[in-house]
């Protein structure tokens, strides 16, 4: 997801969020249940040192929480089990501030799991669209 995280490009966020329905329609047309992810957490990339997407990051998950409940789709919010005050992954998550470490994804485990059980039982999934 990185790659669609870049400064002053309203049009790549654009396209970043059309994917995103994109893909939502395919599944929901053949019978695949969704689960969206916030992207997670980072202040700076390290092939991109002079890019700070904490703000970025913070708009894009602001949108993918709004569409999925617009969708009704279960939200994994990993950003908020990762992040720090700043918006840079905590450092006991990861190494290069981007990528989740054992820990990182230890953290991330439970809020799979929810969102899983949620998606897949039938008293906690998100009611149909149209309902």
């Amino acid at each position: 997801m990185p790659a669609y995280v870049l400064p002053d490009h309203r049009a790549r966020q654009e396209d970043y969020k059309n994917n995103i329905r994109a893909m939502v329609d395919m599944a929901e047309m053949n019978g695949i249940k969704v689960i969206l992810a916030s992207i997670p957490p980072m202040d700076r990339l390290y092939w991109q040192p002079d890019f700070r997407p904490a703000e970025v990051v913070r708009e894009l998950n602001a949108w993918l929480r709004q569409f999925a409940a617009e969708r009704r789709l279960v939200f994994a919010d990993y950003y908020a089990v990762l992040s720090s005050a700043t918006g840079s992954m905590k450092p006991e998550f990861t190494n290069d501030g981007v990528h989740p470490t054992y820990p990182g994804y230890a953290a991330m485990r439970p809020v799979f799991d929810a969102s899983f059980t949620r998606t897949t039982s039938s008293a906690g999934a998100p009611p149909p669209k149209g309902s």
